[in-house]
């Protein structure tokens, strides 16, 4: 006895062969023929399908990954070097400062320096300025001897040689500690060492020029311990 299977009982079995002839001892082989077909192919589609989605999903799981680590690093490097740039920029700024109060320092130094020297050296400006009263009264009083009577009295010229040797010992002392008087007559005026106190008409002489020098002047070392009072020129 025969039977006729349809198609649906066969998923897998053409639309031409819709409806085949079987006998009886053959349905049931073939419908676990059929059972045996499906499952295989179920499970071939959930063991490969299934495992190439999940290999797909990782390479693009891996790409997100990676694109995010990129985009993280390149962000961190542009803050590292911003945060380099900017320790660059302080760094030498510190350093700059540093200098500047190094050079500072320095000159301080100096300055310093140059002012115990000056201390040193013309600590005895004023005593010397006042010792200078004592040679113009000296120098004064030896221009107020007569020289025809210096010869012939011998009392006098006694008297005389003993003020010039006095005012010879304060010249010499005074040259010691750097002090000495210097030479105007013939120069012309300059007001950072000379006082006029009168002018004479001559316009033989440039204008300006020192005909007369009253009160002698004096340096200590480079400064004008005390200007000389002179008679300058000017032309009528």
């Amino acid at each position: 006895m025969a039977y006729y299977l349809r198609s649906k009982c066969l998923n897998w079995v053409p639309r031409s062969l819709c409806k085949i002839v079987f006998k009886p001892s053959h349905t049931l082989s073939l419908l676990k023929y059929n059972n045996i077909y499906t499952q295989n192919s179920a499970n071939l589609f959930t063991s490969s399908n299934t495992q190439d989605i999940s290999t797909e999903l990782d390479k693009s799981n891996n790409l997100d990954n990676t694109s995010d680590t990129m985009e993280y690093l390149k962000e961190k490097i542009i803050i590292l070097e911003n945060d380099i740039t900017e320790n660059v920029k302080k760094t030498k700024e510190t350093q700059d400062k540093f200098l500047r109060t190094l050079a500072d320092l320095e000159n301080l130094r100096q300055r310093h320096q140059k002012d115990l020297e000056n201390t040193r050296i013309y600590a005895i400006s004023n005593f010397a300025k006042s010792l200078l009263e004592v040679i113009d009264n000296l120098s004064r009083a030896l221009s107020a001897f007569p020289s025809d009577k210096i010869q012939s009295d011998k009392n006098l010229k006694s008297i005389y040689d003993g003020i010039d040797l006095t005012n010879s010992t304060l010249l010499k002392i005074f040259e010691n500690f750097g002090i000495y008087k210097f030479e105007c007559i013939g120069e012309i005026f300059d007001p950072k060492k000379h006082e006029v106190l009168f002018e004479t008409i001559d316009d033989n002489k440039p204008k300006g020029t020192i005909s007369c020098e009253l009160l002698p002047g004096y340096t200590i070392h480079d400064r004008i311990l005390r200007p000389a009072k002179v008679v300058t020129v000017k032309h009528s």
